[in-house]
């Protein structure tokens, strides 16, 4: 290309493949360097129950951080749209079959108006230590006009909130330090870590998809869930000849 941009030269055939080789045998040469994309680590499904049963005290750094991952993973969340969440942004009502709370997240990467619904089919009975419609309602309540729900979260970067996430995880469990891959987790690993828990936990691919706002045709969201696929398959040999009890 160089030559012809330069001298207006067209490259006989013979030329044309010496260069072909050449880039054929630099691309072998370094074949063997050619790595994975680096992904953000993701947390099981052990990890955000855990979080979720921490007793925490209420407006706190601690308990925002501990708030914010929870709900992005059950959310299925880009930290970019769990970020600037405000007040207005949340609204709910009682029906008969509970309470319904409604997270209108705006314009996204995969949608134009894109929301989250999450019912607590208990309501004025719940007593779960986090329900996640009921702390949405709460964060909501304690929040000033105007305000995030997550005010020392949504102002940080998302470099400066995986960070803040490996700290506090490290922090909270330095035993898991290893098994729950915490020096790998990053911002984005709340949606990774939302959408793999519940292909873990069966739910069907529609389910999953609607959850996190991709389209019905979308094949993209299997990038996020491989992890949980792969541990899906290690019971297959035992599917296979019968041995599963």
């Amino acid at each position: 290309t160089c030559a012809v941009i330069r001298t207006a030269k067209i490259l006989s055939k013979e030329e044309e493949e010496v260069i072909d080789r050449g880039l054929k045998g630099g691309c072998n040469r370094l074949a063997h360097k050619i790595r994975e994309a680096k992904k953000a680590g993701i947390l099981p499904l052990e990890a955000i129950r855990t979080l979720a049963s921490m007793a925490l005290d209420d407006e706190t750094m601690a308990s925002e951080m501990r708030d914010a991952i929870v709900i992005g993973c059950c959310l299925v969340l880009r930290f970019d749209n769990l970020a600037p969440i405000m007040k207005d942004d949340v609204s709910w009502v009682r029906e008969e079959a509970g309470l319904l709370v409604t997270v209108n997240l705006g314009r996204t990467k995969t949608g134009e108006d894109e929301q989250r619904e999450i019912s607590c089919g208990l309501d004025l009975t719940c007593s779960e230590k986090f329900c996640v419609a009921h702390r949405l309602q709460q964060r909501c309540m304690r929040a000033g006009q105007g305000d995030r729900i997550f005010p020392s979260v949504g102002s940080m970067s998302t470099d400066g909130f995986g960070s803040a996430l490996r700290r506090w995880m490290g922090k909270w469990f330095p035993l898991h330090r290893k098994d729950w891959g915490i020096n790998s987790l990053s911002a984005h690993s709340l949606r990774r870590s939302g959408s793999s828990a519940l292909v873990e936990l069966g739910v069907e691919d529609s389910q999953v998809k609607a959850a996190g706002g991709w389209s019905p045709s979308s094949s993209v969201w299997t990038g996020y869930t491989t992890g949980a696929l792969r541990r899906k398959t290690r019971v297959h040999s035992e599917l296979l000849l019968g041995e599963r009890r």
